[in-house]
C-alpha cells in the first residue's frame, strides 16, 4: 500500500538512561506519599470522598445457628437485608461477614448502626453478632480525613 507502511520504526531518542537520571528516578520513586495536610479543591474532595465528603460505614460480622439448613440461612439473610438493611435505605455487602454502608451518597449513622445491632439481636436464627465502629467505607480507619 505505502511505501514503508510495514517497516519497523527507529527510536528517536535514547532509551538507555545515564546514572544521573537513573537516581532521580530512584528519588522520585522513594519519596513518601504527598502530606494530608495539602489544600484540593471542592470538586476533588467530593470526586475523592474525603474532608466534608467522607463517607462512613460498619463491618458486621453474625453467624447463624448451627443447625439450620442452607435454604433457611438465605431466607433469614434475605429477611435481614429486607428488614434491617433496605427498610433503613442502606446497602450490605458479604454474607455472615459483611459491610453496610449509606445507598448513594453519604454515611451511617449511629441510629442505623443500633437498628441493625437490634434487628440481629432479636432474630432467632442468629447466635453470635459482631458490629464494627463507624469507618471511612472508601479508605478504611487508618486513612482517617485526609
Amino acid at each position: 500500500m505505502f511505501p514503508g507502511f510495514f517497516e519497523p520504526r527507529r527510536a528517536s531518542r535514547n532509551l538507555w538512561l545515564d546514572r544521573h537520571q537513573t537516581e532521580k528516578v530512584i528519588d522520585r520513586m522513594n519519596r513518601q506519599k504527598p502530606s494530608t495536610g495539602k489544600r484540593r479543591s471542592l470538586r476533588l474532595r467530593k470526586k475523592l470522598r474525603i474532608g466534608e465528603f467522607r463517607e462512613d460505614g460498619f463491618e458486621v460480622h453474625f453467624k447463624f445457628k448451627a443447625d439450620l439448613t442452607n435454604d433457611e440461612q438465605i431466607d433469614a439473610l434475605m429477611s435481614f437485608i429486607t428488614e434491617a438493611i433496605e427498610s433503613r435505605r442502606l446497602l450490605f455487602g458479604g454474607g455472615e461477614s459483611g459491610f453496610v454502608t449509606k445507598a448513594g451518597r453519604g454515611s451511617t449513622t449511629e441510629d442505623d448502626r443500633d437498628a441493625v445491632h437490634a434487628w440481629l439481636r432479636s432474630c432467632p436464627s442468629v447466635v453470635d453478632v459482631r458490629l464494627g465502629p463507624n469507618e471511612d467505607a472508601w479508605y478504611g480507619s487508618s486513612e482517617g480525613d485526609t
